[in-house]
């Protein structure tokens, strides 16, 4: 299955359950306001890269609204994909099933998180190589995430520190093919603003 397919799925599924994957923040996390996130998306399948915004609106009386715009260009069997939102749940790399649920614990509560400490994880698997990075204005820690089940898969992810996010500011995933590590797609974070309730 094509990677903006697993991405537009993965993204549609976090903001409507606001709880799964990559998902840092809850919608309840997300200040009275608007804020918007921009990703920008680089597959292998597909040439262009794509550009995902998500928008969290929230009011005085507790109540949200949500938009997700996905802007994609590319051939009709790149873009199929979008007749096809509702039926994954998972990302997925080289066909074989990342799953990301050892990092849950860590996706949960990157305030216990801190540079340069490694993290067993359950399963065997690790974040390890952990840092302080910048990513559109927000702190975070960056690490690379292995789990022993996939040897021939590793991901780099950044945990936002302090702000609320749907989905990680910068995720990387690799393949080993031939001995060598191949970059399969990448999402990173490249505009987060909040802008205040208008009154």
């Amino acid at each position: 299955m094509k990677r903006n397919v697993i991405l537009a799925v993965f993204c549609l599924i976090l903001v409507l359950s606001g709880g799964v994957g990559f998902a840092q923040s809850e919608v309840k996390d997300f200040p009275v306001g608007t804020t918007t996130m921009v990703y920008e998306l680089k597959t292998e399948d597909v040439a262009a890269p794509e550009t995902i915004t998500l928008i969290v609106a929230g009011s005085s009386d507790g109540t949200y609204r949500l938009k997700l715009t996905i802007d994609a260009s590319g051939t009709p069997d790149e873009l199929k994909v979008f007749g096809l939102l509702f039926g994954m749940t998972q990302t997925a790399t080289g066909g074989a099933s990342v799953s990301f649920d050892p990092l849950a614990a860590l996706i949960e509560h990157p305030e216990r998180l801190s540079a340069g400490d490694e993290y067993q994880l359950t399963g065997g698997a690790t974040f390890t190589g952990t840092t302080m990075v910048t990513i559109a204005t927000l702190p975070c820690l960056q690490g690379s995430y292995v789990n022993p089940k996939q040897p021939d898969a590793r991901i780099t992810i950044a945990l936002s520190l302090l702000r609320p996010v749907f989905i990680s500011p910068y995720i990387r995933e690799e393949e080993l093919r031939d001995g060598q590590w191949v970059e399969t797609f990448s999402l990173k974070l490249t505009e987060y603003t909040v802008a205040p309730a208008q009154r």
